[in-house]
């Protein structure tokens, strides 16, 4: 944490850092730019199944399954699978957005529960 802490800063503007590798020390200066970390991923598997990997869910995240579904379709693949493994969550808004993509409307996709009963529930 201290590191990222001292390595972020105003995008295009430089930091210097050193690093210790095999003994060796090497000086770098680093020009900052804005990290981008994609969320959906696209590729066709075995038997030319269409796979779609979401690693979290966030407001982007039914745009960019969109775009990889057609992707995929222009590219011939007529079945296609969600990879949700490793996939913490994220924002609820995105993973209700994205399965109403693929389920029928107004049905509940997802139910908020607490010790005393049904708080709260989304649907598609």
């Amino acid at each position: 944490d201290d590191v990222a802490l001292k390595l972020r800063g105003p995008v295009g503007s430089r930091v210097g850092v050193t690093v210790s590798r095999g003994g060796e020390i090497k000086d770098f200066i680093i020009t900052r730019e804005p990290i981008t970390v994609t969320s959906v991923r696209s590729y066709i598997g075995k038997g030319n199944i269409g796979v779609i990997r979401i690693k979290s869910f966030s407001g982007t995240t039914v745009q960019l399954v969109k775009e990889k579904v057609e992707e995929l379709k222009k590219k011939g693949v007529k079945e296609i699978v969600f990879d949700l493994r490793s996939n913490p969550g994220g924002l609820l808004p995105g993973g209700v957005e994205t399965a109403g993509l693929f389920l029928e409307a107004n049905k509940p996709v997802v139910f908020v529960v607490s010790n005393k009963g049904v708080v709260d529930s989304q649907e598609t």
